[in-house]
């Protein structure tokens, strides 16, 4: 069993990763517009990008990538003997965060941004090809959504 020291980083993680990033740049720090009333409601990249352009959008994106990548590396580093198992742990309490965060009722994100964060800190290699992926789908399609599935099944 982990320490208490472990298990207090997670529910900072998860309390830390929790923050909804979109909600909270083009609400307060753009627009002071509520991103869940426009598009289609969602606090993503992709309804931000829609709503509040792609400047907001790109800060949106890599807020919540690094929403993934930040604590699995703070967490590697605090407990290096953790290994893979605890990688695990950290990834799965910053995307839980993400996708069901307690400031907004446990309604939030899909995890795309934040799960290609995780992956990019425990899996770099085919992370990036993954995300390679993910842009050129985007590029060629215009559809995030797809790019996504597809991304992911690359990964």
């Amino acid at each position: 069993m982990p320490p208490v020291t472990a298990w207090l980083f997670l529910a900072l993680v998860y309390l830390a990763t929790a923050v909804p990033f979109g909600l909270l740049v083009s609400t307060v720090f753009v627009s002071g517009d509520d991103v869940r009333k426009a598009g289609s409601g969602n606090i993503g990249t992709t309804n931000v990008f829609r709503t509040q352009g792609p400047v907001v959008a790109v800060l949106v994106l890599a807020l919540d990538v690094a929403k993934g990548a930040v604590p699995v590396l703070v967490g590697r580093l605090l407990w290096a003997e953790g290994g893979l198992g605890w990688d695990a742990a950290v990834a799965m309490t910053a995307f839980t965060g993400h996708c069901l965060p307690v400031y907004l009722t446990f309604r939030g994100g899909k995890g795309v941004a934040t799960g290609a964060g995780v992956m990019l800190a425990i899996a770099p290699g085919p992370a990036l090809i993954a995300v390679l992926v993910w842009i050129g789908l985007l590029v060629l399609l215009g559809r995030s959504s797809v790019a996504s599935l597809v991304a992911a099944g690359a990964m």
